[in-house]
């Protein structure tokens, strides 16, 4: 774990964004999600450090639950 704060850069259905943006915000402080693209389901979730575990605990199940959802990357900044 980092003192900083991340970033995860996602590629989801475009119909799905808004679902996967109110389950972000429905987890207090868990994150804040950014549509990047909406045609091309690009979104991008801030998130602090601390909540690496908790946030990739939420994605995981969002996928096995048949969300189609690909993590592109994962980048740490020094702050949000």
């Amino acid at each position: 774990m980092t003192d900083q704060a991340y970033r995860v850069h996602i590629s989801v259905k475009p119909s799905e964004i808004i679902y996967l943006n109110g389950l972000i915000d429905s987890y207090e402080n868990i994150g804040i999600m950014r549509t990047k693209d909406e045609s091309a389901g690009k979104v991008t979730i801030y998130s602090a450090a601390g909540y690496e575990d908790i946030l990739a605990g939420l994605l995981k199940s969002l996928i096995e639950e048949g969300l189609y959802m690909t993590v592109n990357s994962v980048d740490y900044i020094d702050e949000l």
